[in-house]
């Protein structure tokens, strides 16, 4: 089987690890992935910083795109990361997956995940969907977690910034060093 190999990064605020690992890792988990199958791999495509969220018909990554075309083109037909969720977040995304296996008989596999979903049966799409609900629903809850932790900090009077502005210090002071440009 020939397999594409996709690594992601969420966008992260500076300075904080990635959730989803770092790029290398996720290559080198697939990659053993794609080795313990007897795999031959045709391409690694990596983007960082990028979302697998979409909202409802909006394009994908020119990265993901290009992956399609890869399957589309008869070039691929197993994509393999990490873990599912690096391919999709949402049921609207899932469902673009689906009809690409539909087309295509493509697989998905996932070096961190129990087995390999076959979208081309009722259980492997039950399986998909079901994965896709809760990551969607991780993805919400993220969302209220963060808009709740700003609430907290404008209520308590404590400045957010995710780099530190110039002239300032994290908790609001002037950095004197910095502050006689500002003046």
């Amino acid at each position: 089987m020939r397999a594409i190999i996709y690594a992601r990064l969420s966008p992260t605020p500076r300075g904080e690890e990635s959730k989803g690992g770092n790029l290398t890792q996720q290559v080198e988990l697939s990659q053993a992935l794609c080795d313990r199958n007897g795999w031959s791999v045709v391409a690694v495509i990596v983007e960082k910083d990028t979302s697998a969220s979409t909202k409802r018909g909006a394009k994908r990554s020119d990265q993901w795109e290009h992956v399609r075309a890869l399957v589309e083109d008869g070039k691929a037909d197993a994509i393999v990361s990490r873990h599912y969720d690096r391919m999709y977040r949402t049921p609207w995304d899932l469902e673009d997956l689906v009809d690409l296996a539909e087309a295509t008989g493509v697989t998905l596999a996932a070096a961190q995940a129990q087995g390999v979903l076959d979208l081309s049966t009722p259980s492997g799409r039950l399986a998909a969907r079901i994965g896709a609900v809760v990551a969607r629903n991780e993805t919400e809850m993220r969302v209220e977690r963060q808009v709740l932790g700003h609430q907290r900090r404008r209520e308590s009077g404590r400045p957010f910034w995710s780099t530190r502005p110039f002239g300032f210090e994290r908790d609001g002071r002037h950095r004197e060093a910095e502050a006689e440009a500002l003046r």
